[in-house]
């Protein structure tokens, strides 16, 4: 391979972007104002911000390069919107017709780039890195033919590709909504043979422990925690102990159900995980719930629909902030007979199951299209992509 390396600084320029004061912000567009993007804006429509035309304005357009520059934002490579833009964002622009601005961003975007823009961050305390440390990094550079040909090429394979990815994503959403309704038949069923009941008539609910950092301890008792619920299971990567005599009402027991009933996130409320098979004795924060009650098995699967969740919203299909014991006490689910139960909530498991397994086969696949655009980058920069 005849490619002679350049350094990124004698092909590039880079330009971070400034912080205006927060007070500076609307949030509509008006006269003697522009758009002013964070890396959330370049995956979504939602929420625009706007900030005072001025001089110190840092601005891009729409086909311009942008780098993330800090924690998990570090290395992604983003363009298509256009306006001034925050600290957390970089613009590079080849400054040299050596160059082609498509096989550069193919550049950005292949691990020659990124394992060396990682060790860079990684050594910074903010986790981030300066337009300094990327000037020395080192650009395999075909002549202009070549790079329009594997620019060509990477085009045509990426699309292939994105189909793939978009149709895998399809099914992860296709067989989350097939478990949807198939719930839906069961809790909005109309029999005669079912009965109309209240939440609060076939359990109890309550909020969880309040403590303050003083009491967190290395020993002491568990306090489960919205992050102890993963894919609708306890998990205890992350766990907080405290120094506290804790109610026995509030020591959870196998069979309860743990819900989050606040949080930061909106989409974590109202998650759940059934308590199984603890090791020791546990409790949990004052932003979850317990549910307790004999038809836990069969709530563990109302919880999980939209039916309850359409009530908790009061009839919107929206997400919520917080889930309440007053809410709760509202809500109204449809109880089949003694007979049935059992049976309705093995169908309800198997089918979880099965729905589960295809999501992660799909997430998988996902996954598996991922590594193989890397791979195919790799070889690009390599020169086995094309040839002269």
């Amino acid at each position: 391979m005849n490619w002679e390396t350049k350094s990124l600084g004698e092909l590039c320029d880079f330009q971070g972007g400034s912080q205006p004061p927060k007070s500076n912000f609307i949030y509509e567009p008006r006269e003697g104002y522009i758009r002013f993007l964070q890396i959330r804006d370049f995956g979504s429509e939602n929420n625009h911000t706007y900030i005072p035309i001025t001089k110190k304005n840092k601005t891009c357009n729409a086909d311009d390069i942008m780098i993330g520059r800090y924690g998990a934002s570090v290395g992604k490579i983003l363009r298509g919107k256009s306006g001034a833009y925050n600290v957390a964002l970089m613009k590079a622009t080849p400054v040299t017709n050596l160059i082609d601005k498509n096989f550069f961003w193919y550049y950005l975007n292949s691990n020659f780039f990124q394992d060396d823009l990682r060790n860079v961050a990684s050594r910074s305390a903010q986790d981030g890195f300066s337009k300094d440390d990327i000037y020395s990094f080192q650009v395999p550079l075909p002549p202009l033919s070549i790079q329009r040909k594997i620019v060509t090429t990477l085009d045509a394979i990426f699309a292939e590709i994105n189909k793939a990815t978009v149709a895998t994503e399809a099914n992860i959403v296709n067989s989350e909504a097939l478990f949807q309704s198939y719930l839906t038949e069961i809790f909005e069923r109309d029999s005669k043979d079912w009965k109309e009941v209240k939440l609060n008539q076939v359990s109890e609910y309550f909020n969880g422990l309040t403590y303050s950092p003083k009491d967190v301890s290395d020993t002491g008792i568990i306090v489960l925690r919205s992050s102890n619920i993963q894919n609708d299971k306890l998990v205890f990567d992350d766990i907080v102990r405290v120094n506290l005599n804790v109610k026995e009402k509030i020591i959870v027991r196998d069979g309860d159900i743990l819900m989050c009933s606040r949080n930061g996130s909106q989409r974590l409320v109202g998650k759940t995980a059934t308590i199984m098979n603890l090791d020791e004795s546990m409790t949990f924060g004052t932003f979850m719930m317990i549910i307790r009650g004999k038809l836990n098995p069969f709530l563990e699967w109302f919880f999980k629909s939209n039916y309850f969740k359409k009530q908790i919203a009061g009839g919107e299909n929206t997400m919520i902030n917080q889930i309440t014991r007053y809410m709760l006490d509202d809500v109204v689910l449809n109880v089949p007979p003694s007979e049935e139960l059992e049976s309705i909530i093995d169908v309800l498991s198997n089918l979880f199951r099965e729905s589960r397994k295809l999501q992660s086969m799909y997430r998988n696949k996902s996954l598996e299209l991922n590594v193989m655009k890397r791979s195919i980058l790799e070889k690009a920069f390599r020169g086995e992509l094309v040839t002269e």
